[in-house]
């Protein structure tokens, strides 16, 4: 996208996952377009998810991953949409 001030580094993303002891070995951060990623063979290759935590910032990103992998979520397992508070987004 182009909006400068949704874009954020990735140490600051593993920065902020490590503030709140959510950083280890079995986190993996999946970088691209949504649109894209979630058809990419390593998306495709998960079984199973406990934790889908998304930063989508705008509604079509955010429905491209909960129509892409919602379905991988694991009976019990959460989904964290960071955005809810963004218009449009409930």
């Amino acid at each position: 996208h182009t909006f400068k001030n949704l874009m954020v580094p990735l140490a600051k993303v593993e920065s902020n996952f490590g503030d709140f002891g959510l950083l280890d070995e079995r986190v993996e951060f999946v970088r691209g377009w949504f649109e894209n990623s979630m058809q990419s063979e390593r998306i495709q290759s998960i079984d199973s998810l406990a934790l889908l935590r998304l930063d989508g910032d705008l509604y079509q990103s955010t429905y491209e991953v909960l129509r892409g992998i919602y379905f991988k979520v694991s009976v019990g397992g959460l989904v964290v949409v960071d955005d809810w508070r963004l218009d449009g987004m409930q």
